[in-house]
């Protein structure tokens, strides 16, 4: 028991997942201790209980693990969730819970300061447990409880009843012509068109995702910057600028609470990656080098770059590297280099709160004052003046 008790507190103060030890079904001990006013729902640990080693989700997406232990002791992971939880999801565990004002505060407060893991790691992390606790080996796939035969039934009858709305309104077609053409649009960097399909109506039906409409709004936007992303990959735009604006925007959508904004979001993103691949295009170039080189100044801008190591890293004389990127762009190595840190910086300046000292070192700028002038210079405003007319 206290070798028990030991390790889940060393586990709370290492992961901040809470942790809770049962004996014989009842609570002994939690960490924190706050914990022991918001134990796993009770559908939850049904489940828990019923298996040696099991990671269960709740209704609302929050995930719990359960690991037995010798002469009836249980350990339980949770409450853990990939993603914040947003305040709309709280406010409904709150409510179904019949917390009052104080309590629902107190527990809000409590989620907010649990650590977030993706998944698999949660997963890992139970069988870890389970190996410390057991020292049995526990594969990561046998961690997941559900029933197959009701699972499989449920989805057949919804597949089937999806097919026949999706023929009763003769949307197949209409969908996935719309979307080609939409995605065209996109891999082509044509905003003009873009906008002229927006805007005519169209029967295509998106299908249904969830059964809150904020919830459908934010998963369909899921699914559009996943599509929008690749397709503008595909036409030019880099690789690790698309996948770095897909996380910024998913990130962004999570925090919104408000169906509206998510719809404003998803038309600001779609606008956003077509406007970036037409930029592209303005500038494409047709040398695979120089390609390389140019997705590899947008993952490093946080560095000094040289040209010197540029060259060095892509084993290529230096000034054989910017005879070829002058050919290509008309503009040397190290003017696109400033280019690539003052892009960013602009929206390190526009989007966050960091500092003007921050920015600069995180960019590489020899001090403050260089980056001020090189800023200024290329501007026409300083980085101060910049921020506080996108304010």
């Amino acid at each position: 028991m206290e070798e028990l008790e030991n390790m889940c507190r060393h586990l709370f103060s290492f992961m901040y997942i809470p942790v809770y030890l049962y004996h014989d079904k009842e609570l002994i001990k939690c960490f924190p201790k706050e914990a022991e006013d918001y134990p796993p729902p009770a559908e939850c640990l049904k489940k828990i209980m019923q298996s040696n080693v099991s990671c269960v989700i709740s209704k609302h997406g929050v995930l719990f693990g359960g690991i037995q232990a010798k002469d009836g002791f249980c350990v339980v992971l949770g409450h853990m969730s990939p993603v914040p939880l947003s305040t709309a999801t709280l406010e409904k565990i709150c409510g179904e819970s019949g917390f009052a004002q104080s309590q629902a505060e107190s527990f809000v407060f409590f989620c907010r300061n649990i650590k977030n893991m993706d998944s698999a790691a949660f997963l890992n992390l139970i069988t870890f447990v389970f190996y410390v606790v057991n020292k049995e080996d526990m594969e990561m796939y046998n961690v997941l409880q559900f029933d197959e035969e009701a699972v499989d039934n449920m989805m057949k009858t919804s597949y089937t009843s999806t097919v026949f709305q999706l023929k009763e309104e003769e949307s197949f077609r209409s969908s996935l012509a719309f979307e080609k053409e939409f995605l065209r649009c996109i891999e082509n960097g044509d905003l003009e068109k873009l906008d002229s399909i927006s805007e005519r109506s169209f029967s295509a039906s998106v299908g249904r995702f969830a059964d809150d409409n904020l919830r459908q709004q934010k998963n369909m936007f899921i699914v559009c910057v996943t599509l929008v992303c690749r397709v503008a990959i595909r036409g030019g735009f880099a690789e690790s600028m698309a996948f770095a604006l897909s996380e910024m925007y998913m990130q962004r959508m999570e925090r919104l609470n408000d169906l509206q904004e998510v719809m404003n979001l998803t038309t600001h993103m779609i606008r956003d990656y077509c406007s970036r691949v037409a930029e592209t295009k303005q500038t494409s170039v047709s040398d695979d080098l120089i390609k390389r080189v140019i997705d590899y100044v947008h993952k490093n801008t946080n560095r000094d770059l040289k040209v010197e190591e540029i060259a060095a890293h892509f084993r290529v004389d230096r000034s054989q590297l910017s005879h070829k990127f002058i050919k290509e762009l008309g503009f040397g190595l190290s003017k696109f280099i400033q280019r690539c840190k003052l892009d960013e910086s602009k929206n390190l300046l526009q989007y966050t709160d960091k500092s003007i000292s921050e920015i600069s070192c995180y960019l590489g700028f020899a001090n403050q004052s260089h980056f001020q002038r090189v800023f200024k210079s290329e501007m026409g405003v300083t980085p101060k003046e910049f921020r506080m007319m996108k304010k």
